[in-house]
């Protein structure tokens, strides 16, 4: 039977957490139509042995690629050829699947040939137990054309990420490019350059990804942002120069460009005015940032001007990075945004 769906695990070091996130893909009624490729990048534990047993216990599930530590985006784009499925998607190995929802996506795969299919997923907070849900805005069941979803991409964009997207390999292989190696927050490439060749897209009322956070060790950490605030800006470069380098980009995929884009670089300002400890060095390294942005694409700073002076005004007032991620997660952030204006 041919695959429907393609799950590549990239892994390093994962010993304490990929049983978990493997055995989430089990389930007998998706065996034969779900794949699940695990690259094990390097590691020096046990990961490989655990990988090893899954597929030696569920053959027809899944495989084990072996590969040298290059990083995240490596191990994705190590298994991209290897991809049988109609469909793909990249989990990471501390992170799992709800089983019965990634069952029930099963059969809108089947009938859909949408270039891309985003889910709902969730954001579960393991040091309090707390779980954000990222839900879908939208008519859901139906494909939908790309500029009807840039219309209602302000509501949308918190599931057009890493975590709740899923693209038809073929439109996937089309958009020819390689993930960044070597560096983090390659995921925004992950979710933004396959839409250079999305037209249509299948939203899924489903929970599908459930995506664990609190570790001190993560990227998403604040000390480890600011530590690795180039790669932000590595990352948001990368995009402009594949977006640059195609002649005939269409107008609906340069609009979801620039939406992403515009997320990226309020994410930069970010750590830089506010999750940076050094608020004098937080001011230069914006300031630089920003002159460099209106020398590739002034939009994208007019987008988020207004989002960018409330991120100097915290900056200057010294608000602190776990009170401003309060703001956030409350929604106090956002409704200063709606004060400030919005894009």
């Amino acid at each position: 039977m041919e695959k429907l769906l393609t799950i590549i695990v990239p892994v390093y070091n994962g010993a304490s957490y990929l049983e978990k996130c493997l055995t989430s893909f089990i389930d007998p009624s998706i065996e034969k139509e779900l794949e699940v490729i695990v690259v094990d990048d390097g590691s020096e534990d046990a990961t490989s042995e655990i990988a090893d047993s899954f597929c030696k216990k569920y053959p027809l599930q899944f495989r084990l690629e072996h590969k040298l530590n290059g990083g995240h985006g490596s191990a994705i784009n190590t298994a991209l050829p290897l991809v049988q499925g109609k469909y793909m998607k990249a989990i990471d190995a501390d992170d799992w699947v709800i089983t019965e929802n990634l069952c029930r996506l099963i059969p809108f795969l089947r009938e859909t040939e949408a270039d891309a299919v985003v889910t709902e997923f969730d954001m579960i907070y393991i040091q309090t137990n707390q779980i954000q849900h990222k839900k879908l805005e939208c008519p859901c069941g139906k494909e939908m054309a790309l500029k009807d979803i840039i219309k209602l991409f302000p509501k949308l964009r918190g599931c057009f990420t890493y975590h709740g997207l899923f693209f038809k390999t073929a439109v996937y292989r089309a958009a020819n490019f390689q993930l960044s190696e070597g560096i983090f927050y390659e995921d925004h490439e992950y979710a933004t350059l396959p839409f250079a060749k999305v037209k249509t897209v299948l939203p899924i009322a489903l929970s599908i990804y459930q995506y664990r956070l609190g570790d001190a060790g993560q990227s998403v950490a604040f000390h480890n942002q600011v530590r690795r605030i180039s790669h932000i800006g590595k990352v948001l470069k990368q995009i402009l120069d594949y977006k640059d380098n195609i002649a005939d980009f269409g107008e609906e995929p340069c609009k979801y460009f620039l939406y992403k884009l515009a997320d990226i670089l309020v994410s930069f300002y970010a750590v830089a005015l506010v999750k940076n400890p050094n608020k004098r060095e937080g001011r230069k390294q914006a300031l630089e940032f920003r002159t460099y942005v209106d020398t590739r694409c002034p939009e994208l700073n007019l987008m988020i001007s207004k989002k960018y002076r409330l991120l100097w005004l915290m900056n200057r007032l010294h608000i602190p990075a776990s009170f401003y991620q309060w703001m956030a997660d409350t929604g106090i952030y956002g409704l200063a945004r709606q004060l400030w204006g919005h894009f």
